[in-house]
């Protein structure tokens, strides 16, 4: 589970990038002093939520990992009981 949140999040981030790319080669030019801080000042709101989620995302992978090691434990411990 913890490589499958670590691929989706480098699949988030090469799109995020992917995508203020393609919007600044069309607005770019058009959008100069306040509209460009303006611009500027969402992504990084947009780059500081996106942080958020993958920071979550990151903790949820390390609780599940724990609890599949926790169940497998449990699990040999019932199968060496039989």
């Amino acid at each position: 589970m913890a490589t499958a949140i670590g691929t989706y999040q480098g699949a988030m981030d090469g799109s995020l990038q992917d995508l203020y790319t393609q919007f600044t080669q069309l607005f770019a030019a058009d959008w100069q002093g306040p509209a460009g801080e303006a611009c500027d000042e969402a992504r990084r709101q947009w780059n500081q939520g996106a942080s958020e989620v993958k920071e979550a995302l990151s903790r949820v992978g390390v609780k599940l990992g724990a609890s599949a090691d926790r169940m497998q434990q449990i699990d040999r411990q019932i199968a060496a009981g039989m």
